[in-house]
């Protein structure tokens, strides 16, 4: 089932010189918004499509057809103002020249997502009832990261109590006894002394 985007007239007549390339983060470098045709400056531009100007600068032009935003820079000699309707194919400008970018400039965005770009090549038609195929998603979302395939290492078992400290238990518990066997020999040894003057005195 196909279903008619946006039929695009050539603004110039000229060979695409740079394409679309648009995918991902929308704030990655090395983006391209849009498509540059291989025009020279003075070329004259034609409106690309039937809309409202939505901006007219000394050096950009934007359109607002329908569900979209076409925009058009560098250009000079703009004759559209902001607020003007347009029709397709109408002269609005000529190509402009700046050091940066060399030729014309054409993007193509929905008009409810400042990033929702588009590419214009396909959308590109001398016929406007050419199927263009299904509407292309505003925005790529970005996918989530992915799990670590690595094993998560077992947490460390607790390390058993040190010799020494055995050790330690043990020795207080031999000096306990041997203290507890001292006394008892001491009182034996005292009964013992005591014995024979109890004896003396009752005779």
């Amino acid at each position: 089932m196909f279903r008619r985007v946006l039929a695009l007239h050539p603004p110039v007549d000229a060979p695409i010189a740079r394409p679309f390339a648009y995918a991902g983060s929308p704030f990655a470098r090395g983006l391209h918004r849009g498509i540059d045709v291989a025009a020279p400056p003075g070329t004259p531009v034609e409106a690309p499509c039937a809309g409202v100007v939505a901006y007219a600068g000394p050096h950009a032009l934007t359109l607002r057809c329908g569900r979209y935003r076409v925009t058009l820079l560098p250009v000079r000699a703009v004759r559209a103002r902001q607020g003007d309707a347009v029709v397709a194919g109408a002269r609005v400008a000529q190509v402009g020249a700046t050091a940066s970018h060399p030729g014309l400039h054409l993007g193509v965005r929905a008009a409810s997502d400042a990033f929702g770009y588009v590419d214009p090549a396909p959308l590109l038609a001398h016929s406007p009832s050419m199927p263009l195929g299904p509407a292309p998603a505003p925005r790529t979302p970005r996918l989530p990261a992915r799990p670590d395939p690595r094993p998560v290492p077992p947490a460390p078992e607790a390390p058993p109590a040190p010799v020494t400290a055995w050790a330690a238990l043990v020795v207080a518990a031999l000096a306990a006894t041997g203290t507890t066997r001292l006394r008892l020999r001491l009182r034996l040894r005292r009964g013992r002394r005591r014995a024979p003057t109890r004896a003396a005195g009752e005779a």
